[in-house]
């Protein structure tokens, strides 16, 4: 006698589906939240009117955001002895964190917590998606605040040139000033001999100047 054949009674089937469904729903859902605040982010970075501390305080609005339980997120951005965060920061019940690094060095982290309990999940509350979200965002931040820093370094580079190129011109003009200066001393006190040599004397000594003047030009 053949073996019976398991069946999955029909409403079992459909429920089996529907959870499927919504489980990838919920994932799509997750994943694009993902993308929104990365470039959101991207797009507060690019915005040179904005100093870094601004943009690390909107990307912090952002990242709370994007997290499972946003009415209870709050998120933290710690970078060179400074702080920001959204302004219902404090204390979570539940954290995580990621540090951030430039060119491999750990220069900050990045925090998010919930403010109050939430049903536990893959690492805590917290999804694995946003796991890898946190850290997203710990290397994204981590590139930003280096290209800041690149900036700062070329604009503090550029004062520093302009700075030389002025101190050169003036050096210039001061060279520039006591030579001239000198010669029309020297030519004065030429002049004032000549004026009291005889006529013959001083037109020979002019022309023997008038020689000496072009040599010393070139022509």
């Amino acid at each position: 006698m053949d073996a019976a054949i398991p069946h999955t009674p029909p409403d079992a089937a459909s429920a089996a589906r529907e959870a499927q469904h919504a489980s990838t729903v919920a994932a799509l859902r997750e994943r694009i939240k993902e993308l929104d605040c990365l470039y959101a982010i991207t797009r507060l970075s690019q915005r040179q009117d904005l100093a870094l501390d601004d943009i690390l305080a909107g990307a912090c609005v952002v990242a709370a955001r994007a997290w499972q339980h946003p009415e209870a997120a709050c998120t933290r951005v710690t970078s060179g002895g400074r702080s920001q965060a959204t302004p219902n920061w404090r204390r979570p019940v539940s954290r995580q964190e990621s540090p951030i690094r430039v060119q491999g060095e750990v220069v900050g982290r990045i925090e998010t917590g919930y403010l109050e309990r939430r049903p536990e999940a893959d690492e805590g509350p917290f999804l694995r998606e946003e796991r890898h979200l946190l850290d997203a965002l710990a290397d994204h931040l981590g590139r930003i605040i280096e290209a800041r820093r690149n900036e700062e370094h070329l604009r503090q580079l550029s004062r520093e040139l302009i700075k030389v190129q002025e101190t050169e011109r003036q050096r210039i003009a001061r060279e520039l000033h006591d030579d001239v200066a000198q010669d029309l001393s020297l030519v004065r006190l030429e002049l004032d001999r000549l004026a009291a040599l005889p006529d013959d004397a001083a037109e020979a000594d002019g022309r023997r100047i008038a020689r000496e003047g072009s040599a010393r030009l070139g022509t």
